[in-house]
């Protein structure tokens, strides 16, 4: 079963929120009315059950799902996107005060004491 939408206040018709592989179910308003979250089983992997002898159990078929209901609110279970060097940032060059002069030994090369810039 999908979950469906309606704005009461102004008597639209009801929208389809979700298309459900298997069913979706409790529908629960974020309290900020910027997310629906729901219960959905739309996976269908079995594994073999370890309880009764050839015989089939989903223990993942259902999770949680989230949906923004607007489009300028960001996804909250994404990191946050940018660019590995701001444009700001000098970025990362390889210097060559830094590098090995003998091929990388780990141990007493030359600019060991000297800091390399973060890695973000």
């Amino acid at each position: 079963s999908a979950i469906f939408l309606v704005n009461v206040s102004r008597g639209d018709a009801p929208v389809q929120a979700t298309e459900p592989v298997l069913r979706d179910y409790s529908p629960t308003w974020d309290p900020s009315g910027d997310y629906l979250y729901f219960i959905s089983t739309r996976e269908f992997q079995p594994v073999e059950c370890l309880v009764q002898p050839s015989g089939m159990s989903f223990p993942h078929g259902q999770r949680p799902y989230l949906l923004a209901l607007r489009d300028d609110v960001p996804n909250p279970l994404l990191p946050e996107l940018r660019p590995p060097f701001l444009d700001d940032d000098e970025g990362y060059e390889e210097d060559a005060s830094c590098a090995d002069s003998d091929g990388g030994s780990e141990e007493g090369g030359e600019g060991e004491d000297e800091p390399r810039p973060p890695v973000r």
